[in-house]
């Protein structure tokens, strides 16, 4: 029984990948065959190439600012009091997160509900901030493809001569040549974040007011489904726009394909990813651990991070594909069929 289950799910991984539209890298450099292991290489990189890496995290943090900021006035006025100024009203009794008492006639119920929209509000700044974040990105993306890739960088000589890569070029370079293809991505998917914190909000407001009903429940359910495939289709878009030269709606569709292919590696990213934000929900401390991790070399360990995985990908599965593909007998194979195809297009005439 688990022989014929595997052999179904390796079929049906197998016709998945059938689908890939298959093309060469867009490497400058021939590939070096790696001598470490993927986590090995990865820390490696990380260790050896810090002050690099922080510097791409510092580039890349100034167009990540509008974010920030919208975020932090929010915060640092307090949720509370933000939503008292947003409904026009004075401040009944400290709530102290969502508290309880009572003052001037205001329930408790009423506070929470209006409380709800200062978080939706910071999902709107979260989400108009990240295509304009989008545009760092993709410099990030570029420098930590050229150090998986062991490619050359833009050098300059240090007192001692040596040749020092211009993180900073290099990091503009990407910029130039891939900001229009991150900026969409991430737009299209501060979309989905903004459709499936309005569903959250929603639905804990509807919970709150004793409303909730099956439908707020099922879609709940089929929302946070859809929302964890997207981000797993993102998670392998991102890196694909720097590896690849292919066209955009191909490039969708490999991530598609292999975001549901390999659903485990896929998920440990998210779940990478998701720890730093999780951690804040342990209090003051967590938001300063979190934040400390981003300021110093936070964009630039989620950027390898995702290069490094679709890398792995890529030399496993894309690259293999591609070149047969490129072998003689294939080639024969496809002449062939090509051939049979306007034999039987004749035919029909």
């Amino acid at each position: 029984m688990q022989n014929n289950q595997k052999q179904k799910t390796s079929a049906f991984k197998l016709k998945l990948l059938s689908n890939l539209t298959l093309a060469p890298e867009a490497r400058v450099n021939e590939a070096v065959p790696a001598t470490q292991g993927r986590f090995k290489r990865f820390g490696g990189l990380l260790k050896k190439n810090y002050s690099f890496f922080a510097l791409t995290n510092l580039l890349s943090l100034l167009f990540l600012l509008p974010l920030l900021v919208g975020v932090a006035i929010i915060l640092f006025s307090g949720i509370e009091d933000f939503a008292y100024k947003l409904n026009g009203m004075d401040k009944p009794y400290l709530l102290g997160g969502f508290g309880i008492g009572l003052s001037g006639g205001v329930s408790v119920q009423d506070i929470q509900v209006k409380m709800l929209w200062v978080y939706q509000i910071i999902f709107f700044i979260i989400c108009g901030g990240l295509p304009i974040f989008g545009i760092g990105l993709a410099g990030a993306l570029h420098v930590s493809k050229k150090f998986i890739w062991q490619e050359n960088f833009i050098t300059k000589k240090d007192k001692f001569g040596n040749n020092i890569p211009r993180i900073t070029i290099e990091f503009f370079e990407g910029i130039k040549k891939y900001w229009k293809q991150t900026v969409l991505y991430t737009a299209v998917y501060s979309l989905f974040i903004l459709g499936f914190s309005n569903l959250v909000i929603l639905f804990i407001k509807n919970i709150w007011l004793n409303s909730a009903n099956a439908g707020h429940y099922i879609g709940l359910i089929f929302g946070s489904i859809a929302f964890l495939i997207v981000t797993g289709i993102f998670i392998n878009l991102l890196p694909l726009t720097v590896t690849y030269d292919t066209r955009i709606r191909d490039k969708f569709k490999n991530a598609s394909i292999l975001a549901l292919s390999f659903p485990v590696g896929t998920f440990m990213i998210a779940v990478l990813i998701a720890t730093p934000f999780l951690i804040t929900l342990a209090g003051t401390f967590g938001v300063v651990i979190s934040a400390v991790f981003l300021v110093m070399v936070g964009i630039s360990f989620y950027a390898l991070a995702f290069v490094n995985y679709s890398d792995y990908l890529s030399e496993n599965i894309l690259v293999e594909l591609y070149r047969q593909t490129q072998t003689p007998q294939h080639k024969q194979r496809k002449k062939q069929t090509q051939g049979q195809g306007n034999n039987h297009k004749k035919k029909k005439r």
